[in-house]
């Protein structure tokens, strides 16, 4: 069986790369053996493998026939769901697979800064990045949003300095449309 992959490498000096990856799938591998061939085949043909940072992958190509669609949707979504398609090389950042990947062919990401260190280069306090990041990750969850609807006019009032007109719309109407739903429950 053939799967057909969209890729995108992103490098740590160098830009984007994006190319459609083609391989013949063992369909007897374990989860991980498949991952890890697969994953392994991509590296092999990236334009600079010494500073490789991330490679994406995206399964649902135009080129897959439907029995590897299928295929994909019994045994591949799980092994893509466990990264989000994301598999990074930054020293501080890899999983198994990209350690086992990196250990085995060690010219790859080998001039690959750590994600702190990459921080550092660029002016950046890896603390405060680190910090700013989970505070946003923590405001994209459904019970913030649930908060932010309940208290819409707390809010508003306590900061109405710092929240824009177009905050306090969008606010409201996602007030309103919970609304609509309950009442619509309701009935």
């Amino acid at each position: 069986m053939k799967l057909t992959t969209d890729v995108i490498v992103t490098y740590q000096d160098a830009e984007q790369e994006m190319f459609k990856h083609t391989m013949d799938i063992d369909t007897n591998y374990s989860n991980y053996g498949l991952e890890k061939s697969w994953i392994t085949d991509i590296t092999k043909i990236v334009s600079s493998p010494d500073n490789l940072v991330k490679i994406s992958v995206c399964v649902y190509d135009d080129d897959n026939t439907p029995e590897t669609v299928q295929w994909i949707n019994e045994r591949l979504t799980n092994i893509i769901k466990k990264n989000n398609g994301k598999y990074f090389f930054q020293p501080d950042q890899r999983r198994e697979i990209t350690k086992e990947i990196c250990k085995e062919y060690p010219h790859i990401a080998k001039d690959t800064l750590s994600h702190t260190e990459w921080l550092i280069s660029q002016g950046l306090d890896p603390i405060e990045e680190n910090f700013n990041y989970n505070l946003i990750e923590s405001f994209n969850h459904e019970r913030i949003d649930a908060f932010k609807k309940k208290y819409h006019n707390l809010i508003c009032r306590v900061f109405s300095d710092v929240v824009n007109d177009k905050d306090l719309e969008h606010i409201k109407s996602e007030k309103v449309k919970s609304k609509e739903i309950d009442l619509g429950e309701v009935a």
